[in-house]
């Protein structure tokens, strides 16, 4: 079977996208795939038109995704992936931003498996396009096991392994070297059940260098 041009499965997997908007900082593209199905996402990792993922939640109320492209950038062709956070910082009054690079191929969003443990005070949280109630006990959501933990002062949670875990189960969360405290397992929330990514905002490179 002949393989496509990848722009003619670009241009296809776009469709996806309610809307996609291209604008160039100094030698940085920055592409925006709003709202894209895991599907289109998948065509347009793979055949190299992002390579790095700027990933955030605002306020609980949105959840962004935006993927930039640098000219002569290199393009993971295996069927494996990769994904660290760069960095983690606040960016302003309950907004957190999570920059990481991803490079791989045949990737679905499932594939990512990212996430993170909440127990922000505000009744509903929205992550990955799902919106679920924040209560006494905490949804957690699967990160790769290399992930490690990350810790901010709003009790934003990064928790990995949770394959293991059960709902109605307790879990330590540990800040560096000293013991966090101890949390119920309220559910297992796995980013992407419901298919679509969200992108909003506008970033140059210089937020995800």
């Amino acid at each position: 079977m002949t393989m496509a041009d990848p722009a003619q499965q670009i241009a296809k997997a776009v469709q996806g996208c309610t809307q996609v908007l291209t604008t160039q900082h100094q030698q940085c593209r920055t592409i925006q795939f709003h709202e894209c199905t895991a599907e289109s996402v998948a065509v347009i990792y793979a055949n190299g038109a992002a390579e790095s993922l700027v990933w955030s939640s605002r306020n609980g109320d949105l959840t962004e995704s935006v993927f930039l492209a640098r000219p002569g950038g290199t393009h993971a062709k295996e069927v494996t992936h990769h994904f660290s956070y760069d960095d983690l910082r606040r960016t302003g009054q309950s907004e957190y931003r999570a920059i990481g690079s991803l490079s791989m191929g045949g990737l679905t969003w499932d594939d990512l498996n990212i996430g993170f443990v909440t127990t922000l005070s505000r009744e509903t949280e929205v992550i990955g396009g799902m919106t679920f109630r924040i209560g006494e006990s905490v949804t957690a959501i699967e990160l790769p096991r290399n992930m490690g933990s990350l810790i901010t002062k709003s009790k934003i949670f990064v928790a990995d392994d949770l394959d293991e875990m059960i709902p109605g189960e307790t879990f330590t969360h540990l800040a560096g070297r000293k013991s966090g405290p101890t949390y119920q397992l309220k559910q297992v929330i796995r980013p992407g059940r419901p298919g679509f990514l969200s992108t909003k905002g506008q970033y140059d490179c210089g937020e995800a260098s």
